[in-house]
């Protein structure tokens, strides 16, 4: 459950060829995080649909799929990124939520 969010702020991350292998260990190690990053389904991220509008913007920027990883700060906080690929690109938003 996302208690509070702070707004969402786009991101834009060259990645180059191969993405499809590992965007969950890729986005890891190009944001620098030791922590452990979670793929998420769209469903499993937003279940009742609040988000829509953040899926459809990433989808529309990207002209495809779009993934949702998670990754657990310290506390309750968690960062989520709703993202694509596009052009050999992480394209999409990452928002910051503190969860209960």
């Amino acid at each position: 459950m996302q208690d509070g969010q702070a707004p969402k702020t786009c991101i834009i991350v060259y990645v180059g060829d191969g993405v499809a292998d590992s965007v969950a260990e890729q986005l890891k190690t190009l944001l620098s995080h030791s922590d452990e990053v979670e793929e998420l389904s769209v469903s499993q991220w937003d279940p009742k649909g609040h988000y829509k509008s953040v899926v459809d913007t990433v989808k529309k920027a990207v002209d495809g799929e779009v993934k949702v990883f998670r990754v657990a700060l310290s506390g309750a906080r968690e960062e989520y990124y709703v993202v694509g690929v596009k052009n050999g690109k992480v394209l999409g938003l990452k928002a910051l939520s503190v969860e209960s």
